[in-house]
C-alpha cells in the first residue's frame, strides 16, 4: 500500500510537471523521489532544477528555502547553483491550492 503523504507529494509533482510543459519546457522527472524531483529544459536556456515540497502549517510569509529542504538537499542545491544552474523549490501549503516558486529566497508566483 502506498503512503498517503507520498501520494500527496506525487500529485503535486505531476501538477508542477504539467505547469512546466504548459510554459514550453521539456520536463524530466526523477524516479523514486530522487533529488531533484524535476528538471525543466528549453533550448539555449540554463536548465532549471526543481524540488517539490508539500507542507502543512507553514504560512507563506515565514517560509525560507532552508526550512523546506533537508541538509543534504541544501548542499546539492548550492553545488548546482555554483555550477551556473538555476535551482527552484516548488512549494504548496497542503491547506491551500496555490503553487509558489522560491529561488534564492525570493517568492515568485511563476517561473
Amino acid at each position: 500500500m502506498t503512503n498517503k503523504f507520498y501520494k500527496i507529494g506525487y500529485r503535486f509533482q505531476r501538477r508542477v510537471l504539467a505547469y512546466g510543459e504548459s510554459k514550453g519546457f521539456y520536463v524530466l522527472a526523477s524516479p523514486k523521489s530522487a533529488f531533484p524531483d524535476l528538471i525543466f529544459l528549453k533550448p539555449n536556456e540554463v536548465p532549471i532544477f526543481i524540488e517539490c515540497k508539500v507542507k502543512r502549517g507553514i504560512s507563506l510569509d515565514k517560509v525560507k528555502i532552508q526550512r523546506l529542504l533537508k541538509e543534504e538537499e541544501i548542499i546539492r542545491a548550492k553545488a548546482l547553483i555554483d555550477k551556473g544552474f538555476r535551482f527552484i523549490v516548488a512549494f504548496k501549503n497542503r491547506n491551500r491550492g496555490d503553487i509558489w516558486f522560491f529561488e534564492n529566497d525570493c517568492i515568485k508566483s511563476h517561473i
